[in-house]
Order: C-alpha cells, then sequence, then structure tokens
C-alpha cells in the first residue's frame, strides 16, 4: 500500500506541469496576428475613425480602406508604395478633405520601417484632421 503523501505528490506535479501548459498555451493565443507579421518586411496601417463624420473614401497613398463610419476600425491594409507621414485623403459630406501633415521639401524624411501602424484620425481645433500614429 503506498503512502498518502506519495500520491499526493503525483498530483501536485501533475498539477504544476497542467499549469505550465496552460500557461504557455494562453501566452501562445494572446498574441495578436500584427504582431506575429511584425517582421514581413511591409508596412500594414490600419485606421481608426475617432471623428463625428463617416469618412468616405479614406485612401493612404494608392490604397483605398472605403468608408469608415463613426467609431470604427479598419483591417491592416498592405501599402505597396513608402511613406514618410501619417497622411490620408477622404471625403466628408462629399467634400474632399485630408488628415495629417503631408512631406514635401528636401532631404525627404526617412520611410516608415516595416511593422503594423494604427492611424487615429481625430478632429482638430482648426477645423481639421490630425492623425496619431501608434506602432504596434
Amino acid at each position: 500500500m503506498q503512502p498518502m503523501h506519495y500520491n499526493h505528490y503525483h498530483s501536485k506535479k501533475s498539477m504544476k506541469k497542467l499549469f505550465s501548459h496552460l500557461s504557455f498555451t494562453a501566452i501562445l493565443f494572446s498574441c495578436s496576428k500584427a504582431r506575429v507579421n511584425a517582421h514581413n518586411g511591409q508596412v500594414n496601417v490600419r485606421l481608426i475613425n475617432a471623428t463625428v463624420s463617416t469618412l468616405q473614401s479614406a485612401k493612404i497613398s494608392t490604397v483605398n480602406y472605403g468608408n469608415i463610419s463613426v467609431g470604427s476600425i479598419t483591417v491592416y491594409k498592405t501599402l505597396t508604395d513608402p511613406i514618410y507621414a501619417a497622411f490620408c485623403t477622404h471625403m466628408v459630406n462629399d467634400t474632399e478633405t485630408y488628415a495629417g501633415y503631408g512631406v514635401c521639401g528636401s532631404p525627404m524624411p526617412a520611410p516608415f520601417e516595416p511593422g503594423y501602424y494604427t492611424f487615429r484620425i481625430i478632429p482638430d481645433a482648426s477645423g481639421y484632421y490630425r492623425i496619431t500614429v501608434i506602432k504596434q
């Protein structure tokens, strides 16, 4: 007959293994796809509409994000051209406008590094729109 502490020891050891396995699994599944693919050599951007209007035909460079309703977040899209600043064109109430500041002159700043970025479009006191950039 086995002593009682022997079963308790194996039960404790099994629980530690189970806990370790569950912890590893939780960490594995908590990683976002953006972080997993962050080193794919491309610039990927999504937009958040933090304004009070729908952004119509929102574009960064040649990539069209379509219409973005108030409070919505788009999917990440891969930009095919290098970008040097957070700048987005769009329409509001059928009037063409933009968010952010473009780049002109020389020398040009360095382009965005490969990775995943979120451009949050917010209204500005001037009546235009600003962009805050979050790199994941």
